[in-house]
């Protein structure tokens, strides 16, 4: 019984996400998110493919791009994505805990060791 209440719960979530969004967060009505908070803003758009899950708190940011998570993905405890142009989860991605990852950065004349820029970004299948 606990586990159809479970379900109850991450439905209403997610319908209203997509309610909230108009049409700019696409996500399958069943899903497996635990706790999922998503921004989106400046005409951004989310696209979740089918099975796709999280464990724990993760964020999903959109300011003006096009974010495409795959099927099958994961996003452990503390994984962030945000995108401004475009990022491309492909499908059953993997991602542990507190995994960072962005499309931009602030202080794009930056060369510390250690700090991976990716324009454009696209992650391809099976990673993680």
């Amino acid at each position: 019984m606990r586990n159809i209440w479970i379900y109850a719960k991450k439905l209403a979530a997610n319908i209203a996400r997509s309610v909230r969004y108009r049409g700019k967060y696409k996500a399958p009505l069943i899903s497996s998110f635990d706790n999922l908070s998503v921004t989106v803003i400046r005409g951004g758009k989310i696209e979740i493919g089918n099975y796709s899950q999280c464990r724990g708190s993760v964020y999903f940011v959109c300011d003006g791009g096009l974010m495409t998570i795959g099927k099958h993905c994961f996003f452990n405890t503390g994984c962030s994505v945000t995108c401004v142009k475009s990022i491309l989860i492909g499908d059953g991605c993997t991602f542990g805990n507190n995994v960072v990852i962005v499309d931009h950065d602030h202080d794009f004349n930056n060369e510390k060791p250690g700090v991976l820029l990716l324009r454009r970004s696209k992650l391809a299948k099976m990673c993680g």
